[in-house]
């Protein structure tokens, strides 16, 4: 339509050209028609309602609220004008002074369905949802065939809980106009909360392909993928919403959910950080933020996201719970109880809180109060699997077999415990003679050692054994004595009469600390691989000790239990001890980034490749004089085996090294090194390598020692330099620099000498006779001093000369007895 001359056009004439521009979509143009016919002609209500219904679509709401307010005065007798009235104010969020609008219709006007329906809008707005859903209720028993009262029926109804009554409103709604986006979407929602993702994600598509720019729709999308455990899926719906909406910081916390879900922390934490940079004080994603890097064991990071949450929501259990989590793990236990507390005080039902508390309570060995905390959240959750395990756990750790072993029996209501369900019975104990009784691996490869040594107890009392075994583990397990037939997981079990779980095998069978099962060796290695490796390491010399540092990284506790290869260094500087990395996998990276830092011989390449699991590196432990490792499979291993082994332990260790106890009732082998602080490892491996000082025997450290000087001399110069520091001194060398070197070789003494009593009276005769000799040789250069050649000459010269000979026979002896033969030379 061409625009008019309207200078002289009479009010009826701008009003037609008004509706013309409306029909063409020229809504500007519309506008200004409308608002010049009202001008020429104001009292005409119908001109200020035509002005107002094209400004509202503009979204000029102040514009439309003015002329919709001056229609409704023209015409107070008009339902339709109050109620576009309150339209207009529910869009500028004034639900109040709408639903007061919607009212005054429905009193002109008793059957108007629309404004039934928008009053139950503004009033389910307000929180008054029974009003509502009786507003939609009456909107439709005036017009039955009415889909977005039928939509807004079940927006209330899913509200109120009612979400079965919900989908079937919504369902109406779309059978009434199937082209209808936002009930799709209304419906998949509902749909999701039912947990009906499937047809949930049918839904949200269909949304999607009526509105393909619908933003929520793909939110909503994604979030049924990711119920689903369609991860990938969700991630591209999560993509398309952001691309659509890309402020949207609720989108980018949830898609960095669903990254966690996948691994992929660092594009979590890139999302997270999106959200916030968009709202920074979204607590919700401050805490999810701090989930990540805690599991990337940043834990100072973590700790400082969820404070940074708890600023801006000081209410916020779950954030409190989540920093003591981070709390524990970085040793600082007493904080971490104070943070759950806090917790727990926000929300007296935080069930997991309790739990977590009793975690913190018992790595710092107050038992009754973890056990109590435990018993806390079964009371509010009474079948709570991990703190049920957890108090069973705190038991076991102290010693107390009786009730640990009962309550452990929970960890078999764990998801995925057993492989599959049983189909014979579970034995309880009762006599086992002349059953078949199938015991089931569970839990890691190093729980399968360590308990497989009950199979003989079993056989002793008349049972046939057969051992359902990880099939990586047969062919090492194949010689323990115990079990009659061993098949591997996975495949159909042999006939047999009842089954049980391996580690339930304890406390049916009533174990206690004192009775534990010692019959150590009952793993052996295969002896031609023994004999190959001895011939295979006769040509490294030296005290051989096998080193291990890393386990499985994605273990949850992997982070107390491996340590990294640089803190074995003050191993590698005991004289004589020659290092022999075993570590596979996981952490053998580590020995290139260790460049010249010291000496460790790399065996973990070659071992278990073409032998199959655990078997070489059996016949290797076999072969060493000590084995150190983190604690994993192969320190179970070398316990079986009755190999020396030396765990350096964090200070949350699990429940089977208990507390405090330098060695292991399990593996008499075996000695634990404990971490004081949590985390701190260097005292630890200072503390070791004085302990492996002692075991190197005299011999192979005096061939290691770093001075070119026997034993004997050693000893000597020790003497000598000790006498030379004394008050009496007259010596012109430096007294810094002969404390230096003192010192040095003082060192040198212990870590060769040892602690052998009779190396110690040797070198203390030694110290004994030098001090004589600088006696007589002083008395010497005083009488040539006073040109004195009598008595006290000679018999100077006389105590010299002995004391000479002493030394020289001290000094053979020394060596003699370090380096083990009696004709060693001084």
């Amino acid at each position: 339509m061409p625009d008019q001359d309207v200078e002289h056009c009479p009010s009826a004439a701008l009003c037609s050209l008004g509706l013309a521009a409306r029909s063409e979509g020229r809504n500007d143009l519309a506008a200004d028609y409308f608002a010049q016919a009202a001008e020429a002609e104001p009292g005409n209500a119908e001109y200020h309602g035509h002005r107002a219904a094209v400004e509202f679509v503009l979204g000029r709401l102040d514009r439309a609220l003015e002329a919709f307010r001056e229609a409704a005065r023209l015409r107070p007798d008009s339902a339709a004008y109050q109620n576009d009235l309150g339209v207009v104010l529910a869009r500028c969020g004034r639900q109040d002074e709408a639903a007061t609008c919607y009212r005054e219709a429905i009193r002109l006007r008793p059957d108007f369905p629309d404004a039934h329906n928008n009053l139950g809008n503004a009033i389910r707005l307000q929180g008054k949802l029974d009003e509502a859903v009786a507003c939609y209720n009456e909107a439709l028993r005036l017009r039955p065939a009415y889909p977005e009262a039928h939509n807004n029926l079940g927006i209330a109804l899913r509200h109120q809980g009612q979400t079965a009554e919900a989908v079937a409103a919504y369902q109406e709604a779309l059978r009434l106009r199937p082209a209808y986006p936002e009930a799709s979407n209304n419906l998949g929602i509902a749909l999701a909360a039912q947990g009906r993702h499937e047809a949930a994600v049918a839904a949200f598509q269909q949304a999607i392909r009526l509105r393909p720019n619908d933003a929520e729709a793909f939110a909503h999308l994604a979030a049924a993928l990711g119920d689903l455990n369609r991860l990938t899926d969700a991630v591209a719906a999560y993509g398309h919403a952001i691309r659509l909406r890309a402020d949207d910081a609720r989108t980018h916390k949830n898609l960095g959910i669903t990254l966690a879900k996948l691994g992929k922390l660092d594009e979590s934490i890139a999302s997270y950080r999106e959200a916030l940079r968009l709202r920074p004080d979204y607590a919700d994603a401050l805490n999810d933020l701090g989930i990540a890097l805690a599991r990337k064991n940043l834990f100072d990071e973590a700790a400082g996201s969820y404070r940074q949450a708890l600023t801006h929501r000081p209410d916020y259990a779950e954030a409190f719970n989540n920093l003591g989590n981070t709390l524990r793990n970085l040793g600082q236990f007493a904080e971490a109880v104070a943070s759950y507390d806090r917790a727990v005080a926000i929300k007296p039902s935080y069930a997991d809180a309790y739990n977590n508390r009793g975690i913190a309570l018992a790595e710092t060995g107050q038992f009754a109060e973890a056990v109590d905390s435990y018993t806390r959240c079964i009371r509010l959750r009474p079948h709570h699997v991990d703190a049920h395990l957890n108090r069973a756990l705190t038991w076991l750790r102290e010693g107390n077999f009786a009730q640990g072993w009962a309550g452990y029996e929970w960890r078999l209501r764990k998801k995925g415990a057993l492989d599959r369900p049983p189909i014979m019975p579970a034995w309880n104990g009762y006599p086992p003679a002349g059953l078949r009784v199938l015991l089931v691996a569970e839990q890691g490869l190093g729980d399968s050692i360590h308990f497989i040594r009950y199979a003989p107890l079993l056989q002793r009392l008349g049972a046939t054994v057969i051992f359902e075994c990880p099939a990586k583990l047969i062919p090492l397990l194949a010689r323990t004595p115990g079990i009659d037939r061993i098949y591997p997981q996975g495949e159909e079990p042999p006939e047999h009469d009842v089954y049980t779980p391996l580690l339930t095998l304890p406390g049916l069978l009533g174990t206690t600390l004192e009775s534990i099962p010692l019959e150590i060796p009952y793993v052996y290695p295969d002896p031609d691989l023994v004999e190959h490796w001895s011939r295979e390491l006769a040509a490294s010399p030296g005290f051989k000790v096998g080193i291990n540092w890393q386990g499985n990284p994605t273990f949850a506790g992997d982070y107390h239990r491996s340590m990294p290869l640089r803190h074995f260094a003050p191993l590698a500087r005991v004289p004589g001890v020659r290092l022999l990395s075993l570590q596979k996998n996981d952490g053998a990276e580590q020995l290139q980034e260790l460049g010249d830092e010291f000496p460790v011989v790399d065996l973990g390449s070659r071992l278990d490749e073409a032998n199959g699991p655990f078997m070489d590196t059996a016949a290797v432990l076999k072969n060493l004089d000590l084995f150190i490792t983190s604690d994993t499979a192969v320190a179970h291993l070398a316990g079986a085996m009755g190999v020396p082994v030396w765990v350096p332990m964090g200070a949350a260790p699990g429940w089977q090294w208990m507390l405090g106890r330098e060695d292991s009732p399990w593996y008499p082998s075996m000695r634990l090194f404990r971490q004081a602080k949590l985390g701190n490892w260097p005292p630890v491996f200072e503390r070791i390598a004085r302990e492996l000082a002692q075991e190197v025997p005299p011999a192979v450290r005096a061939r290691y020692l770093e001075v070119p000087i026997s034993p004997g001399e050693l000893a000597e110069r020790i003497a000598v330099l000790t006498a030379e520091a004394g008050p009496a001194s007259d010596r012109p060398r430096s007294r810094p620099a002969s404390a230096a070197e003192l010192e040095r070789l003082r060192t040198l003494h212990r870590e060769t000498f040892g602690a052998s009593p009779e190396l110690a009276a040797l070198v203390e005769e030694m110290m004994s006779v030098v001090q004589s000799l600088s006696a007589a040789e002083t008395r010497l250069r005083e009488s040539e001093h006073a040109e004195d050649f009598g008595p006290h000459f000679v018999e100077a010269a006389r105590r010299v000369s002995a004391a000479r000979t002493r030394i020289g026979e001290l000094r053979r002896r020394i060596d003699a007895r370090v380096l083990g033969s009696d004709d060693a030379a001084s």
